[in-house]
């Protein structure tokens, strides 16, 4: 699974972006780079987007915003303001996300593994200096995977907050896709040390999952299709994600 012939995992392919959302990429490009000149770094492109199967009117615009240093309060919410207005100016994008670190983060050597790895095999340099370049291509690991879904519990628990506090079906779907998403990447936390593989698509993952905890499955093919076209209610997929989340944290000890 996702591995190149050396075993290594493998880095995002080249592809180029589907035309329907060059215009909110560039629209993006744009008001960052005009608005926060003096403080970010650089900007990176991730997610379905950037593999070049984005689905449109489905699919989110995934940015990774490195910055000098950290934003301010109320850089923080001209970057959300910004956020909504791309996806109501663009509804090629179902929603528009940052994610968003420094450039100490970004290079200090304790977040190789998150950090680095995030930059190296899952990002594409659009604005700035490419930090990508600074890493080694990586190998499958515990370690890692634990290193880039160590906020699983806390992540999952709020947005079961979120969706509790979400009155509109509008509201509440988005929140359940990315919650889903997060939580079927998050199963790689279980495997073993002698493990070599990798899973990269939720396909994936789910298949990884099944296999080793068959008796799981129905929740996982629930939560895998609440993850491509939510259908659940509000209440009856937060009670599925508190009892997954429970369990998971039994597992992970």
């Amino acid at each position: 699974m996702s591995l190149d012939p050396q075993g290594f995992i493998l880095t995002l392919p080249f592809a180029d972006v589907q035309p329907a959302f060059q215009a909110v990429i560039d629209d993006a490009l744009a008001h960052l780079s005009a608005d926060y000149r003096d403080s970010l770094h650089s900007v990176y492109l991730y997610g379905s987007v950037a593999s070049g199967n984005a689905v449109e009117g489905e699919s989110d615009l995934d940015l990774c915003l490195i910055f000098r240093h950290s934003p301010d309060r109320a850089q923080q919410n001209s970057m959300a303001d910004l956020k909504k207005a791309l996806a109501v100016k663009h509804p090629v994008v179902s929603k528009v996300d940052f994610d968003i670190g420094t450039l100490n983060e970004a290079r200090a050597p304790e977040n190789s593994l998150s950090w680095g790895f995030w930059l190296k095999h899952h990002c594409r340099c659009l604005y700035g200096q490419d930090l990508s370049v600074l890493f080694a291509l990586y190998r499958p690991s515990r370690a890692l995977a634990w290193a880039i879904n160590r906020d699983v519990t806390e992540v999952l628990s709020e947005y079961a907050t979120r969706l509790s506090r979400a009155s509109q079906p509008w509201q509440q779907r988005p929140l359940q896709r990315a919650a889903a998403r997060k939580l079927i990447r998050a199963t790689n936390m279980l495997r073993k040390d002698s493990d070599t593989d990798w899973p990269r698509s939720l396909e994936e993952h789910v298949e990884r999952f099944v296999a080793r905890y068959p008796a799981r499955e129905a929740a996982m093919a629930f939560f895998f299709a609440e993850s491509q076209a939510p259908r659940a209610t509000a209440e009856a997929f937060i009670l599925q994600l508190n009892d997954f989340r429970r369990w998971l944290a039994q597992q992970l000890g």
